[in-house]
């Protein structure tokens, strides 16, 4: 499954791009609520927002690995796409009070998973290219969200 390099050369679809971009917008609008005081919403805090939501994702992108995983098959691959999941509940098991800090290198440490699965050919050739863009914004985000938050 190695060296599809016509699969790597494909366009990310339309649709990925614009689901992907538009599932910044929760992180966005926390750091402009947070910056600016403008955009708050009533009930709602911007960083539990974004840690809330932020958890989401990264539970909804690690299981996007299964799949990856149940193509190539063995004990690597299905570990590999559990290991995320199982470590950010270590982490919050061991610091319940810093998920802004784990959600940041917790997507931080999907990207290699994600190129793993590329590189082995389970991904999509275009994978790489939604993901990095994207995982770079929530990760500044998160960053600016932790430095600008008051801390629970």
């Amino acid at each position: 499954m190695r060296g599809r390099v016509g699969a790597r050369r494909a366009a990310v679809p339309v649709a990925a791009m614009v689901f992907g971009v538009a599932g910044l917008i929760p992180f966005v609008w926390a750091v402009l609520a947070l910056q600016t005081g403008r955009f708050v919403l009533p009930g709602l805090t911007p960083r539990f927002v974004a840690n809330g939501y932020g958890l989401m994702i990264f539970c909804y992108m690690a299981g996007c690995f299964w799949p990856f995983a149940a193509r190539l098959g063995g004990w690597f691959s299905h570990g590999l796409s559990v290991a995320p999941v199982l470590a950010l509940i270590a982490a919050l098991i061991l610091e319940p009070a810093s998920l802004t800090l784990a959600l940041m290198a917790g997507f931080a440490a999907l990207l290699p998973i994600d190129w793993y699965f590329q590189w082995r050919g389970a991904a999509p050739g275009w994978w790489m290219r939604l993901r990095l863009p994207l995982s770079a914004v929530v990760i500044a985000c998160l960053a600016a969200i932790y430095m600008t938050a008051p801390r629970p």
